[in-house]
């Protein structure tokens, strides 16, 4: 990131954000937005989210209902097991500091003779706010590991298709700075 650091200094953020590393990256991000997978900021601690219904009953699985509570509400945001991950990594998406960047993603899910076990995932990301297509590939990876518990379920789908349109909003505080090593 070419932060010049002396001996005795480390990289840190302004109050109110955490620092947030991945290989050659790093970031500020609000400490509310931290909490990554399956957890919320609640009085600034992280919480872990609510118990989820079971979406299985008599070999009948709710699709709809797991999408919902796992990837988001269409039209809405996206939950902490979706869009979590990502407001701990924003990198992966901009350089830009200081911002919300918001990630405008499509998601459909298709189930081969209504099994859930056989459930096919079609993944589109753009930026929400100027429309420029994003590769999808790191999505595609979240949805599918999130799409390995739904496959889990097993049984018949109640419906053979699902899509869902959802935002995940990345806010992206400072630059890391040069700070002294605490004593």
């Amino acid at each position: 990131m070419e932060i010049p650091l002396l001996p005795d200094e480390t990289l840190g953020c302004p109050e109110g954000t955490r620092l947030v590393a991945g290989g050659n990256h790093a970031a500020c991000v609000p400490v509310e937005s931290t909490c990554g997978p399956g957890a919320h900021s609640e009085n600034k601690v992280c919480a872990p989210d609510g118990p989820r219904p079971s979406f299985e009953k008599d070999g009948v699985v709710d699709v709809a209902g797991w999408v919902r509570a796992y990837l988001g509400p269409d039209g809405g945001y996206g939950s902490s097991y979706l869009c979590g991950e990502f407001a701990r990594a924003p990198w992966t998406f901009t350089a830009a500091t200081d911002l919300k960047f918001v990630l405008a993603i499509g998601i459909e899910l298709r189930f081969r003779n209504n099994e859930v076990e056989d459930a096919q995932v079609r993944v589109e990301a753009a930026d929400a706010t100027t429309g420029q297509p994003l590769a999808s590939e790191i999505i595609e990876q979240r949805v599918d590991r999130l799409i390995s518990g739904l496959r889990g379920l097993r049984g018949s789908a109640r419906a053979s298709a699902v899509s869902t349109r959802i935002r995940c909003v990345l806010p992206i505080g400072p630059r890391p700075m040069a700070t002294p090593l605490a004593r």
